[in-house]
């Protein structure tokens, strides 16, 4: 039954943002029903982060479902990469589990399956096998991540990000968007010797995280006013449109001022380096985050890595006993 499980996908660890960002702006919804029209195909599901972008289909018909995929994509389906059968689901646990992300133990992306296991589910894509198996990689996410917690812990996705500004005491912090990520931000920083101000396109959400951190916020059609008096700009928003225009960006860079894109696709306009920026001014995007590699992190992923082996295990059986009683079942 595993064999059944196909994986056509690109993430950050193989692929560049430029790549990410042509995916990440699919229609996933009307891409799941046309794969789901298909005869051959009985489940479907597509994951889409900043950082990777998978479907995932179950059918009996390799061939057949690869072409279905070529007919979708073509010529861009040349760039995914392809898996079946175990290593996909053994895929699934480590990418819940933050092992697969760009800094390691990240929780945002164990939420992130949930939200497509969700979305799969009120289209009426995902049956039995992927409901199993997604609902299995939650479940061993919840254990690899309590026995991190047990030794100590990994620095959160907000530390990493942080950790990577060159923050002086009592800086100016603009946080663009409050959605998931940035909440978290402004609740990381909220204890962190800086000014925050929070902006946010719902401006009784700002107002509300403003008021629960004791944080100052700005109404969206003053971002841009904002951006200009912060020292650091955090732009995390999920519109596919710029909330800077290029001359904005542009002229916010003539200070000492770090931007950090952490939108997909990019939410602040692609600009020339050759413009002459002041030489304290800094454009980071997604691109810029990357693993660092502590011998404890380098001890705690291999204990995870055994972890989840065993809950494949697990898994395995339990698929391989269902399909052993259903065939018994259906024969008798």
């Amino acid at each position: 039954m595993l064999n059944h499980l196909h994986l056509w996908g690109l993430d950050a660890q193989n692929y560049s943002l430029e790549y990410r960002e042509a995916f990440a702006r699919l229609d996933t919804q009307h891409l799941t029903q046309c794969l789901l029209s298909s005869p051959l195909i009985t489940e479907v599901l597509i994951l889409s982060t900043c950082n990777r972008f998978e479907i995932y289909l179950v059918s009996p018909y390799t061939a057949g479902v690869a072409a279905e995929i070529e007919a979708l994509l073509s010529p861009f389906h040349q760039l995914l990469r392809y898996q079946q059968g175990r290593t996909v689901a053994q895929h699934v646990l480590e990418v819940s589990a933050g092992l697969k992300s760009q800094v390691l133990g990240e929780h945002y992306i164990a939420h992130q399956l949930k939200q497509a296991l969700a979305e799969a589910k009120n289209l009426s894509s995902a049956g039995p096998l992927l409901n199993s198996l997604f609902q299995k990689a939650q479940h061993s996410a919840k254990g690899v991540r309590s026995y991190w917690q047990s030794q100590g812990g990994l620095p959160s996705y907000e530390q990493s990000i942080w950790a990577m500004l060159n923050v002086p005491r009592r800086s100016r912090v603009l946080i663009l968007g409050l959605g998931q990520l940035g909440q978290g931000l402004a609740d990381y920083l909220s204890r962190q010797p800086v000014q925050i101000t929070v902006c946010n396109r719902d401006s009784s959400r700002a107002q509300q995280v403003a008021q629960y951190s004791h944080l100052s916020w700005r109404p969206w059609s003053e971002r841009y006013q904002a951006a200009l008096v912060a020292d650091i700009v955090l732009v995390a928003v999920s519109s596919k449109a710029s909330v800077l225009t290029q001359e904005q960006t542009e002229t916010l860079l003539q200070s000492p001022r770090q931007l950090f894109d952490l939108s997909m696709p990019r939410a602040l306009p692609t600009i020339s380096t050759d413009l002459g920026y002041h030489p304290d001014a800094r454009l980071l995007t997604l691109e810029d985050i990357g693993r660092k590699g502590h011998p404890q992190d380098m001890h705690l992923l291999k204990q995870a890595q055994l972890m989840i082996q065993s809950e494949l295990r697990a898994f395995e059986f339990k698929i391989e006993h269902r399909t052993a009683f259903r065939s018994h079942y259906l024969a008798s």
